[in-house]
């Protein structure tokens, strides 16, 4: 986006945003979005399920779909008429050195960026105006192994985090690490690192307070190895 005119950067913003291929960011109007909302019309005419209604949700599509709004030239229809993209996009790849794509691969971007914010395939499907799940996971939302590792990696550990009672004391520690610092580090978006605007990818912080396991009255107490009372 930082190589491309503004207009074009907010058509490539658009996309990204709000999963629309090709002709339907050609067809987008500035009645369509309601970014105080997050609600946007995209208009699509390849079935009945492209013609949808989203909520833009995501935070970095959020921050995408307000550039694009802000930069789109057009009072009515938001884009002029881009008639060499796969081109220009080709070229505004290569000088900013990064792999070349196309605009179908933009719309996988927002299938990825989904994905990787563990939102179910079933979610995702109807957002980007298919009927099942089959093309998300097969084509638009397939992750790479390191991205798999990562999401899983983050997944049990905020597991182990959340889930853990024993040995936390009243100021968040368990084992003398913070538990509130290490959940909100593994919490962050995968690739967040990368972004500039970091705190777009930032998941919704831990409660300030980890839930204690009381044990109910009359119920035997844990001593070392054995219970108090137990038979030996």
């Amino acid at each position: 986006m930082a190589v491309l005119p503004a207009p074009r950067a907010a058509q490539v913003a658009f996309i990204v945003s709000t999963s629309a291929c090709w002709s339907e960011s050609v067809k987008a109007c500035r009645a369509d979005v309601q970014l105080d909302s997050g609600w946007v019309h995209v208009r699509g005419t390849k079935r009945a399920a492209r013609d949808r209604r989203i909520l833009v949700r995501h935070p970095a599509l959020a921050s995408l779909l307000a550039y694009a709004l802000e930069h789109a030239p057009g009072e009515e229809l938001l884009f002029p008429l881009w008639s060499n993209v796969r081109r220009d996009l080709l070229a505004a790849c290569e000088q900013a050195g990064i792999a070349p794509c196309s605009p179908n691969d933009l719309r996988r971007t927002y299938a990825k960026w989904m994905r990787l914010a563990r939102v179910p395939a079933e979610i995702v499907a109807p957002a980007m105006g298919h009927r099942d799940t089959r093309m998300v996971e097969r084509v638009y939302g397939c992750l790479s192994p390191e991205e798999i590792g990562a999401l899983l990696t983050q997944h049990f550990a905020l597991d182990c985090i959340t889930g853990a009672s024993n040995g936390v004391d009243s100021a968040g520690k368990h084992g003398g690490m913070d538990v509130r610092a290490a959940a909100t580090q593994r919490q962050q978006c995968p690739g967040a690192e990368s972004n500039h605007r970091h705190g777009d990818f930032q998941s919704p912080a831990l409660p300030t307070e980890l839930p204690g396991r009381e044990t109910p009255p009359g119920s035997p107490t844990w001593k070392g190895e054995r219970r108090e009372g137990a038979q030996e």
